[in-house]
């Protein structure tokens, strides 16, 4: 008998010590807490969908929470179970222990549904649950933003929402201090949920910086549709921070005695039409920024528009009868070395044709494509040289280059929000080398709604 209860004691204190210090352990990792307390319980599960008693992964359940308004899809609950060991903390509430963790799927209504995402043993209906983010990082004051865009995710136990955030401004559209100090409040509350994928900050300037925008205050439409093709975005976020003074009546009228005002966009990318604006009144002392410092201007707007435009090579298209924006035309007796003008000729009975073609857009070389395509991207709105270069060369593999090049340089002026065809024609017609540049606006693009509302 002595042996036995010997025996069941060093179970129970092995037992013991192995909690202690696998919940050590978790708790350095940063991982899942091995135990809470009771009293840390924000729910339970209510039932599963199916009404079966133990529950597995992948399951959909539903949840009764304390504050069903404190969720949104995609954000996780770990699950907990008593130990039936009568183990408390220091204030004599019950610990239990963690089983597992699932993810929000749905709320509507104070109905909240849930999907058991990870389990280390089968889970039983009245299981217990806990937020996995501090009660500080789940509410802050962008939370209703935050999940009225997490509402547009299909699929909230799959993947995440992709953020294209590169900053906040002042109302002049300058990157200051005390914007900079807004914006990293901001990425924090956002980047930190577990539904979020916010785009690395320096590639979205990187590519930003590519068309000419330098702040988020000139990212118009087409800068946003290149972020979600560039980084498979699915929202584009802006803010700009102003003072009360310059926000219009119906803001100020819910800012109390707050200084300032911040005014976040979110742009849903898969839906051109669809966007959230929401204000927060902020006071300038929360940011910890010096006074003298706050209006330091740290990136410098600068007005950018842009359009949508395709530049291509059309060697077989026809002149005849048409009128075009740009016609050169050359004696290619002048151009073609000595020994080969005798093979100057009109259509088929000439070898001497323009090959080497290069394009060169604002001094930059453009590269060849599918189908003659040298570009087709968007640019920023304005004026615009496109350079076209042929060398006169015999017909045949290779087309070896037989004389002078050809140069010709046009103007191309774009104007913002618009989207356009540039065709470029190179060839040889009455003895006499050829480039031609038409330019016409296009029914069809690939930035339609973008462009469409100007934004």
């Amino acid at each position: 008998m002595k042996q036995d209860t010997l025996n069941s004691m060093m179970v129970r204190l092995i037992l013991t010590t192995g909690i202690l210090l696998l919940f050590t352990w978790n708790a350095n990792a940063g991982e899942a807490v091995t135990m809470r307390s009771m009293g840390q319980m924000q729910g339970v599960i209510e039932a599963g969908e199916k009404n079966v008693v133990l529950l597995t992964l992948g399951d959909r359940v539903k949840l009764k929470l304390k504050d069903p308004e404190a969720v949104m899809p995609g954000d996780r609950m770990d699950i907990y179970e008593s130990l039936k060991s009568g183990m408390t903390d220091n204030g004599g509430d019950e610990l239990l222990a963690w089983a597992g963790r699932l993810v929000i799927i749905a709320t509507d209504g104070g109905i909240v549904l849930g999907a058991l995402e990870a389990v280390n043993k089968e889970i039983f209906a009245g299981s217990y649950l806990a937020h996995t983010l501090t009660d500080e990082r789940r509410r802050n004051r962008y939370f209703t933003l935050m999940r009225m865009m997490a509402a547009s995710k299909a699929d909230p136990a799959r993947g995440f929402i992709t953020v294209a955030l590169p900053d906040i401004t002042d109302a002049m559209g300058n990157e200051t201090r005390l914007s900079e100090a807004a914006y990293v409040q901001l990425r924090e509350a956002l980047c930190g949920r577990p539904q979020f994928h916010c785009v690395e900050r320096g590639a979205l300037r990187a590519m930003m910086n590519e068309y000419d925008v330098r702040t988020g205050a000139s990212a118009g439409g087409l800068v946003r549709g290149k972020a979600a093709a560039r980084f498979d975005a699915d929202w584009f976020v802006t803010g700009r921070l102003a003072s009360v003074e310059a926000s219009n009546n119906a803001a100020r009228a819910d800012v109390n005695d707050a200084s300032l005002l911040l005014t976040v966009t979110a742009y849903d990318l898969r839906n051109s039409a669809k966007f959230i604006t929401s204000a927060y009144p902020l006071a300038a002392g929360e940011y910890g920024v010096a006074d003298g410092a706050q209006n330091d201007v740290l990136v410098a707007y600068q007005a950018t528009r842009h359009a949508y435009i395709k530049i291509a090579v059309d060697d077989g298209m026809i002149l005849s009868g048409r009128r075009v924006d740009n016609l050169f035309l050359a004696p290619l007796d002048e151009y073609v070395d000595m020994e080969y003008r005798r093979y100057i000729g009109n259509g088929l009975d000439g070898r001497v044709v323009m090959g080497n073609i290069e394009l060169v857009l604002d001094g930059k070389p453009l590269r060849r494509g599918a189908d003659g395509v040298y570009y087709d991207d968007i640019i920023s709105a304005g004026d615009h040289i496109l350079r076209v270069m042929a060398i006169p060369s015999l017909a045949g593999r290779g087309q070896p280059p037989i004389g002078k090049r050809l140069d010709r340089s046009v103007e191309l002026v774009i104007a913002p929000n618009t989207a356009i065809m540039s065709q470029v024609v190179v060839g040889v017609i009455d003895r006499q080398g050829l480039i031609a540049v038409d330019t016409q606006a296009m029914k069809e693009h690939p930035f339609e709604g973008a462009i469409a509302d100007g934004r």
